[in-house]
């Protein structure tokens, strides 16, 4: 159903954009509640609004493939949630402000897997990185290096403990 209206709150109303639409609910002329969104760049969302923006849970599709499910506040992944990114990594933990931000877990296309600290989308803090040949490091990061101290096995099962610099041995 495709119509115009000017009221306080309308259920269940579809509403053309630019190439693109809306279907959901609406409260004073704006998206609030449930709805759907595709856009005529391709991107979708289906979730939770609140006066006018994406707010709440949902799940975002991005014309390149990405696809995220979580928490959004005014519009930023923003919470928990899990990104599944179109070249094979996978996040799923904490987000602040559209960053990967807190506690969490990255799974890279090439087999690594992180879990722990990250800030503004950087491992960042305390974490364990399992690298796709078996080796594993277990320690402080500083700006998606190793930084400060940590434990690391390599595949072979050399072992090293002790402090690292800019992803460095010292």
């Amino acid at each position: 159903m495709s119509k115009e209206f000017y009221g306080f709150h309308c259920e269940h109303a579809r509403r053309y954009y630019d190439g693109g639409w809306y279907e959901g609910s609406w409260v004073y002329n704006q998206r609030h509640g449930k709805g759907q969104i595709k856009m005529d760049d391709g991107n979708e969302y289906n979730g939770d609004w609140k006066n006018d923006l994406i707010h709440g849970y949902g799940q975002y599709k991005w014309e390149n493939g990405d696809e995220y499910e979580g928490d959004w506040v005014r519009h930023q992944m923003h919470g928990r949630g899990k990104l599944k990114m179109a070249n094979g990594d996978e996040y799923e933990g904490d987000w602040v402000h559209h960053q990967m931000h807190g506690r969490g877990k990255l799974k890279m296309a090439n087999g690594d897997e992180y879990e722990g600290d990250l800030e503004n989308s950087k491992k960042n803090g305390n974490g364990q990185m399992i690298y796709a040949d078996g080796s594993v490091y277990n320690g402080d990061w500083l700006d998606d290096k190793r930084h400060g101290f940590g434990e690391y096995e390599s595949a072979n099962g050399i072992k090293y403990s002790g402090q690292w610099l800019n992803d460095k041995q010292i």
